[in-house]
Parts: C-alpha cells; sequence; structure tokens
C-alpha cells in the first residue's frame, strides 16, 4: 500500500491527496501540543474522538470504497511522558479508561489529569470497526476472526493493547486470507 499524505483543508471539508512534498508552515501549540500537519515524527492521538459519531465525523467514505481523513484540526502529538486532549471531563464507554477522570469526587482539572498515549486511540478501533461492519452475517463472520486482535485492543491495561501496526496486520492477514480463498473458489474465511 503506497502512502499518499494529505493536505488539510477547513474544517469539515475533505482532505485531499497531495504529492510527498513535506508539508509547509507547521503550526503547533505548546500548549496543547496540537498541530495541523500530518508530516511530525512520533506517534499522533485524535483528540476529537470522545464519541462514537464525533470519532466517525473525523473519516469521510466515498462511493469508490475509498476512506479519507475529514477534521484533523484536533490532532496530538504524543510527546514522550503523553499528553491530554482538552480541557473537559471525557465519559462513556467509548473512551479509554486512561482518559477519564481517575480521582472520584475531586472536581475535573486538566492540570491534575494523568497524561495518556496513542493507546487511548487503539482502544477506539473495535467499536469503529463494528459500525462499519454493519450486522450482516458476513460481518459476524468477520468479527469473529478480528475477535483476538479487537480483545486486545480494548485491554484495560494501555501498554497491553497492540500498535497500530498490529492491528493494520491483523486487518491485512484477514484481508490477504480472504481474497484468496474467494480466488480459490471458497467462500469460507
Amino acid at each position: 500500500m503506497e502512502s499518499q499524505g494529505f493536505q488539510l483543508v477547513k474544517k469539515k471539508k475533505a482532505a485531499r491527496p497531495r504529492s510527498k512534498q513535506v508539508i509547509q508552515n507547521m503550526v503547533s501549540s505548546p500548549q496543547h501540543n496540537k498541530c495541523e500537519c500530518l508530516d511530525l515524527p512520533g506517534p499522533l492521538m485524535m483528540c476529537d474522538s470522545s464519541t462514537l459519531i464525533k470519532t466517525l465525523e473525523q473519516y469521510l467514505l466515498t462511493t469508490s470504497g475509498n476512506l479519507v481523513l475529514n477534521d484533523v484540526d484536533s490532532l496530538a502529538r504524543v510527546m514522550e511522558g503523553g499528553t491530554v486532549c482538552g480541557h473537559q471531563e471525557l465519559k462513556g464507554d467509548f473512551v479509554a479508561p486512561e482518559q477519564k477522570w481517575p480521582f472520584d469526587g475531586d472536581e475535573y482539572r486538566t492540570e491534575r489529569m494523568p497524561p495518556y498515549s496513542e493507546k487511548a486511540d487503539i482502544w477506539k478501533i473495535p467499536p469503529v470497526c463494528n459500525f462499519f461492519l454493519g450486522n450482516s452475517d458476513g460481518a459476524r463472520t468477520l468479527r469473529y476472526h478480528l475477535h483476538s486482535i479487537h480483545r486486545r485492543c480494548r485491554e484495560k491495561e494501555p501498554h497491553r493493547r497492540p500498535t497500530a501496526h498490529e492491528v493494520l496486520w491483523s486487518y491485512e492477514a484477514l484481508s490477504w486470507s480472504y481474497f484468496r480463498k474467494k480466488a480459490e473458489g471458497n467462500e469460507e474465511l
């Protein structure tokens, strides 16, 4: 798979593929580690992804089946030691455990929030994938084959979750196996 890079555009418009040229005018806010470019070293986190719906708004699915980045104005580069996204308490099952306020009974204060890593985004992969798969018989079969990697993504301890590369490898291996079996005339996975 060839990497094409992206040109960022204003919020709520699709990112357009561009050449491999390095993005000029990298903008970074030292206060939040938010950046407006994708050509930075180190892992990035999506800070606009506290609910499934909000996360799904970060992507566009074209009629040809391509997934396009959208609304990526709230990416945070994860510095050594982690980062904290935003200034409000995050709640709900979609949010990774480490993103939740750990001091029950105390009022939320950003400066007291323990930092977290890009593994918080890994936690969100299974519900996003399940949304795209839907509820068909084929989707149930795919979920069965993805169960192992998805279970690892939902580990409570961030260091036990797979890397994004491991998740991608699992998805690609399943895809390769599926299409190889289709080519051999075997419909079963």
